[in-house]
């Protein structure tokens, strides 16, 4: 038998490895569009998914205790709830002064008449 052939001789070892490496390639997810199976990488993907949205119920759960708590404080007290319904609602007492510092000043525009005075200094 020539060097040649003995190299490429199937041994039960180098069946064992090549099977190995196919199951191996199979569970990666490489050969998903032929064979259906996703593997790893789809494990991996939803493994993060999963992570990440148990992360968003932890936030939403402690929002919920939070505007539990102030579900709480607005029922019972009387002076949470003057403070809310000046706040969200506008209402003043008779003994408060309201200043408004929202409103815009008006600016001239470049069509009025100052701004023409100007212009043909």
């Amino acid at each position: 038998m020539s060097p040649q052939h003995s190299r490429f001789r199937v041994t039960p070892g180098r069946l064992w490895l090549s099977i190995f490496g196919l199951w191996t390639l199979l569970l990666t997810g490489v050969f998903n569009t032929w064979f259906g199976s996703p593997g790893l990488v789809q494990w991996a993907r939803l493994s993060l998914l999963l992570s990440k949205r148990q992360d968003k119920i932890a936030e939403v759960e402690n929002q919920i205790v939070a505007l539990s708590a102030e579900q709480v404080r607005l029922e019972k007290s009387s002076a949470t709830q003057q403070r809310e319904i000046r706040r969200v609602l506008g209402y003043v007492r008779q003994d408060e002064l309201v200043f408004d510092f929202s409103a815009e000043i008006p600016r001239p525009g470049p069509d009025s008449p100052a701004v023409a005075a100007f212009n043909k200094k």
